[in-house]
C-alpha cells in the first residue's frame, strides 16, 4: 500500500508543477529519494504525490550521525543539480534581488541600525547581479525542514518552486537554514560551522560550483534566518536579528575577497543541455501538459496518454497523441497533434492562437484554429487538439464550399483580425530582418503593420471541417506580412491545381480584403529568390 499526500497549487500552474515532478522522478529517481508524482485532479487544484516517511532533518541535529546526513544531503542535492531536466520556469538574479530587496523593509523595522540592511541589501544586489549564473535547476525554496531521514537515508521534498537558476542558491540558503534548529535547540549557532564542514564539502566536490558564490547566497540567506527567527520568537522578545545581520555581512566580505575558483563552474549542465526528443516522446510529461486545457475545454480528467513521434525533419519532431480519461457523466477520449522545433516560440504562438480563436469564434466563416493544448517553451513543444478534416478541395467554382476561393475569404477574415498597429513590427522591420529588398523598391508601405498569418503557408497546412477551413499547422502562426501568405498559397494552388484555382482564390481574397493586386505581385516576385523557405 503507498500512502499519498494531496496539495492545493492555486500559485503555480498545476499543469507546469507536475509536469516538472514528472520530470524529476524520471531524470533522478536512481539518484536520491523524492517524491513520487502520481497524478491530479484538475477540478480541485489538486496534485497528488507518494507520502515520503521519516522525520524532518532538524529532529536529528542531536544525533550521533547528524554530520553523515548533512553529508547524505550534499551529495544529493548536487545530484539533483545535474539532473537535465526540460524546466521554463527561472529564478533569474533579477528575482533574487527582488527578493532580498522585499525582505529588507520587514529587516530594517525590527532592527536597531536601519541604515546598515540597506547599506548590506545594496552590496548584496550587486552581487548576487554580478556572479549569479543560470546553469542549472534549483529547488528555489531548499532549507533544512526540505529534508526527510528515514531507514533509507535522505529524501529531498517540496519542488513545487523548482525552476532554472544559479545551483548555489540552494547551497548558499540550506547552509544558512540550520541556524534557525541551532539556535533553538542549542541556543548557539553551532550547526552553521558543522554544515560548511560535512555539507558544503560533498557538495562542492562533485559539482565544482564557485565557492564565492554559495558564500554569497549564504549571506543573503542570514538575512532570510534573521527574519525566520524573528518571526519565531518574537512573543519572547524576538531573536539575535543584528548578529545575523552581522553574520551576512562577514559572509559576502569573504565571498568578495575570495579569488576565483580554479573549478569555476563545471559541474552543472548549461541550461540550453536539455533532450528534446526525450520528454517529447515522454507519454506522462505530455498528458501532464495537456491536462488544463483538456479539463477546460472537455470536462475531463485525463488518466492515460501516449504519444507517437513522426519521423523527425531536420531540426523538427512531430508528434501524434491520444488520450483517454473520464468526465463526471462517461468515458472520454481525445487526440493531440503537435510539434517540438529549435527556436519555436511555443508560448507566444500559442497566446496568438488562443486570442484569434476567440476573435473569430462569432464568424461563421472565418478560419478554424485547433485549441492549443499544452507548450514548454523552452523544448519548443506545442501541442493542439486534433480536429476531423478532409483534403481542402481547389474547384475554381467561387460558390464551392470549401474551394479555393473560400480559402481566400476565410484568410482574409484571418488577416483582419486582431490589428493592433501600436507597437507592432512592421513591413519595413520583416523586409530588413529578411535581408529582402526595402519596401519602397517593391511599391509598398514600409509602416503597414505585421498581421496575424502563417509562415510559408501551403495548401496541406488547412484541412476542411463540414464547410469550414482549419488551420491544420497552428504552430506556423505568427506576424507576418500577409500578402506574402497570399502569394505563397497563390504559388501553390497553381502548382497543385492550376492557374484557376490559383485566380479563384486571389480573387476572393482581394474582394474581401480590399487589397490591390500590385502588392500581392510585388510579393511573387521575391517568391522564386528563396522558394519555399520560411521566412
Amino acid at each position: 500500500m503507498i500512502g499519498l499526500i494531496g496539495k492545493l497549487n492555486a500559485h503555480r500552474a498545476l499543469a507546469q508543477v507536475m509536469a516538472d515532478n514528472h520530470a524529476l522522478w524520471e531524470c533522478a529517481a536512481d539518484r536520491f529519494q523524492q517524491a513520487q508524482p502520481f497524478g491530479t485532479i484538475q477540478a480541485l487544484g489538486l496534485s497528488l504525490q507518494a507520502l515520503i516517511e521519516g522525520d524532518r532533518l532538524n529532529a536529528h541535529v542531536r544525533a550521533r550521525r547528524f554530520p553523515r546526513l548533512l553529508r547524505g544531503v550534499g551529495r544529493a542535492l548536487a545530484a539533483f543539480h545535474s539532473a537535465p531536466l526540460p524546466l521554463e520556469r527561472t529564478r533569474d538574479p533579477q528575482r533574487e534581488v527582488a527578493s532580498l530587496t522585499n525582505r529588507s523593509r520587514l529587516l530594517r523595522a525590527v532592527t536597531a541600525d536601519p541604515g546598515r540592511v540597506d547599506r548590506l541589501v545594496g552590496r548584496l544586489t550587486d552581487a548576487v547581479a554580478a556572479h549569479c549564473r543560470m546553469t542549472g535547476p534549483v529547488h528555489g525554496d531548499f532549507h533544512h525542514a526540505n529534508v526527510m531521514v528515514n531507514d533509507d537515508g535522505i529524501a529531498l521534498i517540496d519542488f513545487d518552486e523548482m525552476g532554472l537558476g544559479d545551483p548555489a542558491l540552494d547551497a548558499g540558503r540550506f547552509a544558512v537554514s540550520l541556524s534557525v534548529p541551532s539556535l533553538r535547540e542549542f541556543g548557539d549557532l553551532r550547526l552553521l560551522d558543522l554544515g560548511r564542514e560535512h555539507f558544503l564539502r560533498p557538495y562542492l566536490e562533485k559539482t565544482g560550483i564557485d565557492p564565492r558564490r554559495v558564500r554569497i547566497f549564504e549571506a543573503a540567506g542570514f538575512l532570510i534566518s534573521a527574519l525566520t527567527l524573528w518571526r519565531l520568537n518574537r512573543a519572547e522578545g524576538g531573536a539575535p536579528v543584528d548578529n545575523l545581520i552581522g553574520l551576512a555581512e562577514s559572509a559576502l566580505d569573504e565571498a568578495l575577497r575570495r579569488p576565483p575558483s580554479r573549478r569555476t563552474d563545471t559541474g552543472p549542465r548549461a541550461p540550453g543541455s536539455v533532450d528534446r526528443r526525450r520528454w517529447a516522446a515522454d507519454s506522462d510529461y505530455v498528458g501532464q501538459l495537456m491536462k488544463p486545457a483538456v479539463h477546460r475545454l472537455h470536462g475531463a480528467e485525463i488518466h492515460r496518454t501516449e504519444v507517437r513521434l513522426g519521423s523527425p525533419g531536420g531540426s523538427s519532431l512531430s508528434l501524434a497523441c491520444e488520450m483517454w480519461g473520464a468526465t463526471a457523466a462517461d468515458r472520454w477520449h481525445g487526440r493531440a497533434e503537435g510539434v517540438c522545433r529549435r527556436n519555436l516560440g511555443a508560448s507566444a504562438t500559442a497566446r496568438l492562437a488562443d486570442r484569434l480563436r476567440e476573435i473569430l469564434a462569432e464568424d461563421p466563416d472565418a478560419i478554424l484554429i485547433p485549441p492549443i493544448l499544452g507548450i514548454n517553451q523552452r523544448l519548443g513543444l506545442i501541442l493542439w487538439e486534433r480536429m476531423e478534416t478532409r483534403k481542402l478541395p481547389t474547384s475554381t467554382a467561387p460558390e464551392t464550399p470549401g474551394g479555393s476561393a473560400c480559402l481566400g475569404r476565410a484568410l482574409a477574415r484571418l488577416h483582419a483580425a486582431d490589428r493592433e498597429p501600436e507597437g507592432r513590427s512592421t513591413l519595413a522591420d520583416f523586409l530588413g530582418r529578411q535581408g529582402l529588398p526595402a519596401a519602397n523598391e517593391l511599391g509598398l508601405d514600409p509602416v503597414e503593420p505585421l498581421a496575424p498569418s502563417l509562415s510559408a503557408p501551403r495548401i496541406p497546412h488547412f484541412g476542411l471541417a463540414e464547410d469550414r477551413i482549419v488551420i491544420r499547422r497552428p504552430d506556423k502562426l505568427g506576424l507576418y506580412p500577409p500578402l506574402l501568405a497570399v502569394a505563397q498559397i497563390e504559388r501553390d494552388l497553381a502548382a497543385r491545381a492550376g492557374a484557376a484555382a490559383a485566380a479563384a482564390f486571389r480573387d476572393a481574397y482581394l474582394a474581401a480584403n480590399g487589397r490591390d493586386a500590385s502588392a500581392v505581385d510585388a510579393f511573387a516576385r521575391l517568391l522564386p529568390l528563396h522558394g519555399p523557405r520560411k521566412p
